[in-house]
Protein backbone atom coordinates (compact mmCIF):
# COMPACT_ATOMS: atom_id res chain seq x y z
CA UNK A 1 0.00 0.00 0.00
CA UNK A 2 1.03 3.41 -0.57
CA UNK A 3 2.38 4.97 2.23
CA UNK A 4 -0.15 8.18 3.41
CA UNK A 5 1.19 11.61 4.05
CA UNK A 6 0.84 13.25 6.86
CA UNK A 7 -1.59 15.98 6.86
CA UNK A 8 -0.44 19.38 6.45
CA UNK A 9 -2.06 22.31 8.07
CA UNK A 10 -1.85 25.32 6.30
CA UNK A 11 -1.75 28.22 8.45
CA UNK A 12 -1.88 31.76 6.94
CA UNK A 13 0.83 34.08 7.41
CA UNK A 14 0.11 36.77 9.96
CA UNK A 15 0.47 40.70 9.13
CA UNK A 16 2.67 43.05 11.65
CA UNK A 17 0.20 44.71 13.53
CA UNK A 18 0.02 48.05 13.89
CA UNK A 19 0.28 50.44 16.91
CA UNK A 20 -3.33 51.76 17.26
CA UNK A 21 -3.25 55.55 17.64
CA UNK A 22 -4.04 56.78 21.04
CA UNK A 23 -7.31 59.09 21.36
CA UNK A 24 -6.55 62.70 21.78
CA UNK A 25 -8.32 63.62 25.13
CA UNK A 26 -11.60 65.67 24.67
CA UNK A 27 -11.64 68.98 26.23
CA UNK A 28 -13.80 68.86 29.69
CA UNK A 29 -17.31 69.59 29.65
CA UNK A 30 -18.23 73.03 30.91
CA UNK A 31 -20.36 72.85 33.88
CA UNK A 32 -24.19 72.78 33.31
CA UNK A 33 -25.24 76.40 34.07
CA UNK A 34 -28.81 76.83 35.78
CA UNK A 35 -31.65 78.57 33.87
CA UNK A 36 -32.15 82.19 34.00
CA UNK A 37 -35.80 83.42 34.22
CA UNK A 38 -35.10 84.66 30.49
CA UNK A 39 -33.93 81.87 29.29
CA UNK A 40 -37.72 80.06 29.59
CA UNK A 41 -39.15 82.71 27.80
CA UNK A 42 -39.82 82.72 23.83
CA UNK A 43 -37.56 85.39 22.14
CA UNK A 44 -39.30 88.21 21.85
CA UNK A 45 -38.02 92.06 20.53
CA UNK A 46 -39.36 94.11 23.33
CA UNK A 47 -40.58 93.24 26.30
CA UNK A 48 -41.65 96.64 27.53
CA UNK A 49 -45.19 95.61 27.13
CA UNK A 50 -45.36 92.80 29.58
CA UNK A 51 -43.83 95.03 32.15
CA UNK A 52 -46.44 97.99 31.65
CA UNK A 53 -48.83 95.22 32.43
CA UNK A 54 -47.04 94.25 35.30
CA UNK A 55 -46.93 97.72 36.74
CA UNK A 56 -50.65 98.46 36.08
CA UNK A 57 -51.58 94.56 37.58
CA UNK A 58 -49.59 96.47 40.68
CA UNK A 59 -50.92 99.59 41.18
CA UNK A 60 -54.09 98.44 40.44
CA UNK A 61 -54.39 95.93 43.12
CA UNK A 62 -52.12 98.39 45.82
CA UNK A 63 -54.92 100.96 45.45
CA UNK A 64 -57.91 99.22 46.53
CA UNK A 65 -56.08 97.40 49.35
CA UNK A 66 -55.04 100.28 50.88
CA UNK A 67 -58.86 102.03 49.75
CA UNK A 68 -60.21 99.47 51.55
CA UNK A 69 -58.46 99.63 54.26
CA UNK A 70 -58.70 103.51 54.89
CA UNK A 71 -62.47 102.70 54.17
CA UNK A 72 -62.46 99.89 56.89
CA UNK A 73 -60.64 101.88 59.48
CA UNK A 74 -62.70 104.54 58.78
CA UNK A 75 -65.53 103.03 59.49
CA UNK A 76 -64.38 101.38 62.79
CA UNK A 77 -63.41 104.22 64.46
CA UNK A 78 -66.77 105.94 64.02
CA UNK A 79 -68.24 102.88 65.36
CA UNK A 80 -65.66 103.00 68.41
CA UNK A 81 -66.98 106.69 68.92
CA UNK A 82 -70.39 105.81 68.87
CA UNK A 83 -70.14 103.05 71.54
CA UNK A 84 -67.35 105.14 73.85
CA UNK A 85 -70.20 108.16 73.58
CA UNK A 86 -73.15 106.06 74.92
CA UNK A 87 -71.89 103.76 77.29
CA UNK A 88 -75.61 102.29 77.29
CA UNK A 89 -76.99 99.67 75.23
CA UNK A 90 -78.10 102.08 72.50
CA UNK A 91 -74.77 102.82 71.74
CA UNK A 92 -73.97 99.42 71.17
CA UNK A 93 -77.14 99.06 68.86
CA UNK A 94 -76.46 102.48 66.93
CA UNK A 95 -72.77 101.25 66.15
CA UNK A 96 -74.39 98.06 64.81
CA UNK A 97 -77.42 100.07 62.96
CA UNK A 98 -73.99 102.46 61.52
CA UNK A 99 -71.93 99.26 60.29
CA UNK A 100 -75.02 97.38 58.79
CA UNK A 101 -75.95 100.47 56.90
CA UNK A 102 -72.85 101.37 55.54
CA UNK A 103 -72.55 97.70 54.15
CA UNK A 104 -76.02 97.57 52.89
CA UNK A 105 -75.28 101.25 51.26
CA UNK A 106 -71.58 99.99 49.86
CA UNK A 107 -72.86 96.17 48.27
CA UNK A 108 -76.06 98.36 46.89
CA UNK A 109 -73.60 100.73 44.95
CA UNK A 110 -71.40 97.73 43.92
CA UNK A 111 -74.09 96.05 42.30
CA UNK A 112 -75.60 99.28 40.49
CA UNK A 113 -72.53 100.19 39.15
CA UNK A 114 -72.23 96.05 37.75
CA UNK A 115 -75.42 96.30 36.24
CA UNK A 116 -75.89 99.16 34.61
CA UNK A 117 -72.32 100.37 33.74
CA UNK A 118 -70.54 96.69 33.07
CA UNK A 119 -73.00 93.82 33.22
CA UNK A 120 -69.28 91.88 32.24
CA UNK A 121 -67.54 93.11 35.29
CA UNK A 122 -70.18 90.17 37.27
CA UNK A 123 -68.83 87.43 39.53
CA UNK A 124 -65.25 86.73 39.56
CA UNK A 125 -64.25 87.00 35.94
CA UNK A 126 -62.27 83.84 36.04
CA UNK A 127 -64.78 81.11 34.32
CA UNK A 128 -65.54 83.77 31.72
CA UNK A 129 -62.07 84.19 30.44
CA UNK A 130 -61.40 80.61 31.26
CA UNK A 131 -64.30 79.80 28.35
CA UNK A 132 -63.41 82.66 25.87
CA UNK A 133 -59.67 81.39 26.04
CA UNK A 134 -61.39 77.83 24.74
CA UNK A 135 -63.53 78.99 22.66
CA UNK A 136 -62.06 82.00 20.78
CA UNK A 137 -60.12 79.74 18.51
CA UNK A 138 -63.23 78.06 17.38
CA UNK A 139 -64.76 81.54 16.41
CA UNK A 140 -64.34 84.28 13.37
CA UNK A 141 -61.95 86.46 14.62
CA UNK A 142 -64.38 89.43 13.88
CA UNK A 143 -66.43 87.67 16.87
CA UNK A 144 -63.39 86.58 19.13
CA UNK A 145 -62.05 90.18 19.26
CA UNK A 146 -65.77 91.75 19.32
CA UNK A 147 -66.13 89.43 22.88
CA UNK A 148 -62.77 89.80 23.71
CA UNK A 149 -63.60 93.48 23.52
CA UNK A 150 -66.81 93.21 24.92
CA UNK A 151 -64.95 91.10 28.11
CA UNK A 152 -62.12 92.68 28.76
CA UNK A 153 -62.40 96.86 27.84
CA UNK A 154 -61.53 99.49 29.85
CA UNK A 155 -65.03 99.91 31.35
CA UNK A 156 -65.08 96.54 32.48
CA UNK A 157 -61.82 96.93 34.34
CA UNK A 158 -62.41 99.97 36.07
CA UNK A 159 -65.88 98.65 37.10
CA UNK A 160 -64.37 96.02 38.22
CA UNK A 161 -61.94 97.76 40.41
CA UNK A 162 -64.94 100.19 41.92
CA UNK A 163 -67.00 97.09 42.61
CA UNK A 164 -64.84 94.96 43.95
CA UNK A 165 -63.45 97.57 46.68
CA UNK A 166 -67.05 98.70 47.91
CA UNK A 167 -68.11 94.75 47.67
CA UNK A 168 -65.24 94.08 50.24
CA UNK A 169 -65.87 96.89 51.79
CA UNK A 170 -69.93 96.09 52.31
CA UNK A 171 -68.79 92.74 54.24
CA UNK A 172 -69.37 90.26 51.67
CA UNK A 173 -68.27 86.94 51.59
CA UNK A 174 -65.76 87.59 48.72
CA UNK A 175 -62.17 87.57 47.83
CA UNK A 176 -59.75 89.95 44.94
CA UNK A 177 -58.48 86.55 43.50
CA UNK A 178 -60.39 85.55 40.53
CA UNK A 179 -61.17 89.47 40.21
CA UNK A 180 -57.49 89.99 40.32
CA UNK A 181 -57.02 87.39 37.16
CA UNK A 182 -60.17 89.14 35.25
CA UNK A 183 -58.24 92.95 35.93
CA UNK A 184 -54.74 91.29 34.52
CA UNK A 185 -56.04 89.74 31.30
CA UNK A 186 -58.09 93.28 30.74
CA UNK A 187 -55.12 95.56 31.12
CA UNK A 188 -53.14 92.66 28.61
CA UNK A 189 -56.07 93.32 26.45
CA UNK A 190 -55.59 97.51 26.52
CA UNK A 191 -51.80 97.34 26.47
CA UNK A 192 -51.77 94.42 23.22
CA UNK A 193 -54.30 96.76 21.59
CA UNK A 194 -52.35 99.88 22.09
CA UNK A 195 -48.92 98.29 21.06
CA UNK A 196 -50.81 97.00 17.90
CA UNK A 197 -52.23 100.27 17.01
CA UNK A 198 -48.61 101.68 17.45
CA UNK A 199 -47.18 99.46 15.21
CA UNK A 200 -49.65 99.66 12.51
CA UNK A 201 -49.73 103.23 12.59
CA UNK A 202 -45.93 102.96 12.09
CA UNK A 203 -45.76 100.89 9.09
CA UNK A 204 -48.95 101.67 7.29
CA UNK A 205 -49.79 105.62 7.73
CA UNK A 206 -52.41 105.18 5.65
CA UNK A 207 -54.37 103.48 8.21
CA UNK A 208 -53.79 106.31 10.42
CA UNK A 209 -54.67 109.33 8.02
CA UNK A 210 -58.09 107.24 7.14
CA UNK A 211 -58.49 106.68 11.13
CA UNK A 212 -57.88 110.57 11.93
CA UNK A 213 -60.01 111.38 8.73
CA UNK A 214 -63.19 109.42 10.43
CA UNK A 215 -62.54 111.16 13.55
Amino acid sequence: MPAKCPATSRQTPRLPSLPSPSPSPSPPLPPPQPPTPHSCLPPVPNRLPWKLVGLLVGICQYLPTFTLASMTDWKLSIADEIVANNHTGKGVALAAFFMGSMGLIAAALSACMVVFIAPPAEASGLPQLIVYMAEAELMEERKALELGNRLLEFRVVLVKIFALTLACFSGLAIGREGPAVHIGAGFGWIVAKCVIRYILDALFPIARAHRSHSL
